[in-house]
């Protein structure tokens, strides 16, 4: 039935042909919205003249002061253009988007706020600045929402869901949230009350009393994203909700350690194919990932561009070369970097057998643990990183040594 779920609203997402009439909106715009050539400037009055199938292309540049955006029918809002597309297939995704919807900083209720039972899409926006005591940048009512390819930035919310607010059924897919906040509650980049999948994101420095990424009051489903930053043990946060025992059910995720699954009146489904580690994934501040990062090639390989699509938060590749699905909103464009050397089995740091290279690892080396691995006592081991699966971890005797 997940699988079934994924394609359904894939089917959506990458069929943009099905919509009835394309509207065009523009930064400068003063036309009427029919065209790139009579492109509007308002968004809000383009979304309300459109009907059940229609699309929304937005071009490059930033929309600010625009007031709550609310989007109560079927329609698809993209971002990202340069105003002369004339197919979904000829936008150039820009990193991060080049499309920016700014709130004017005041609590009036965020930057979106979508409701209805058709399905609605917003795909390939910066959303930034949204103010409001529930879900900042957006609030969902609506039955089936999907958002892709989107950044959530310094949101803020008062109580709960400093990016987004969820009480309907959302999907979330290839977005990054950073640096959004709830200031008294919880739920630092989401809050939801019910069916919410979250698949391929990043969350780097969110945060709130409780639940600093994410606080669920309903079954919650996390795959292939990033967790970095988001208030370590409290990163994640389950309510009781009207009674029941809820469930965090996630897999393939990367994990900063010191991150705790220990939530209340919740279970969460710790998987053993999640990565816990020290080192940052992170090759800039767009996050993208390192060559040498945990989360290449680390996520679900039952993924397939039916689940998570053709393309990254960029517009690259999602599978590179055909290979297996990066964990986060980027996929790596480059081969793997395979000096790293990772444990074999359990056993002791100078036994050359543990090791994938056959030799015990030198200062230069950069390792991953994936057993158990015992320092002796008086010994002296050495590596230039170190990181760890969800089942590795360095045991060090008394007078051993273990310097990076």
């Amino acid at each position: 039935m997940k699988h079934l779920y994924h394609i359904i609203f894939l089917l959506f997402i990458l069929s943009p042909a099905t919509a009835q009439t394309i509207r065009y909106v523009k930064a400068n715009g003063t036309g009427d919205g029919t065209s790139w050539d009579k492109a509007s400037a308002d968004i809000k009055a383009v979304i309300n003249m459109s009907s059940r199938g229609d699309q929304i292309w937005i071009a490059e540049g930033l929309y600010a002061n625009n007031g709550l955006l609310f989007i109560d029918k079927g329609i698809a809002l993209y971002g990202g253009f340069i105003g002369n597309e004339t197919s979904i297939g000829a936008r150039k995704l820009s990193s991060p988007s080049s499309t920016t919807i700014a709130a004017g900083g005041d609590y009036g209720g965020g930057v979106f706020q979508t409701t209805g039972y058709r399905p609605i899409l917003i795909d390939g926006f910066y959303i930034t600045g949204g103010r409001s005591s529930n879900g900042g940048g957006l609030s969902n009512y609506a039955d089936s929402c999907r958002v892709t390819n989107c950044y959530f930035v310094e949101n803020v919310a008062t109580d709960r869901g400093g990016a987004v607010w969820n009480y309907a059924g959302l999907t979330l897919l290839n977005c990054i949230f950073k640096a959004n906040r709830s200031v008294n509650i919880e739920g630092g980049a989401i809050f939801t009350t019910s069916r919410l999948r979250v698949i391929n994101c990043s969350f780097v420095d969110n945060s709130a009393p409780r639940g600093g990424a994410i606080s669920n009051a309903a079954d919650a489903y996390v795959t292939n994203s990033i967790f970095w930053h988001n208030g370590g043990r409290t990163t994640f946060l389950s309510i009781r909700n009207y009674g029941l025992t809820l469930n965090l059910i996630a897999s393939y995720n990367l994990l900063e350690l010191g991150v705790d699954y220990t939530n209340q009146n919740s279970t969460y489904y710790e998987s053993s194919t999640d990565v816990r580690t020290s080192v940052s994934p992170f090759a800039d501040n767009q996050l993208r990932i390192l060559p040498t990062s945990d989360a290449v090639d680390a996520g679900d390989p039952a993924s397939t561009t039916l689940t998570s699509g053709t393309q990254d938060i960029a517009g690259q590749n999602r599978f590179y070369q055909d290979g297996r699905i990066d964990i986060g909103a980027y996929e790596l464009q480059v081969p793997y970097v395979t000096s790293v050397l990772y444990t074999l089995k359990s056993g002791s740091w100078d036994d050359a057998t543990i090791w994938s290279t056959g030799r015990v690892p030198t200062s230069t080396d950069v390792v991953q643990i994936r057993h158990i691995v015992t320092v002796a006592d008086g010994y002296s081991a050495y590596c230039s990183r170190i990181k760890y699966t969800a089942n590795g971890r360095v045991d060090v005797k008394q007078n051993g040594i273990l310097k990076l």
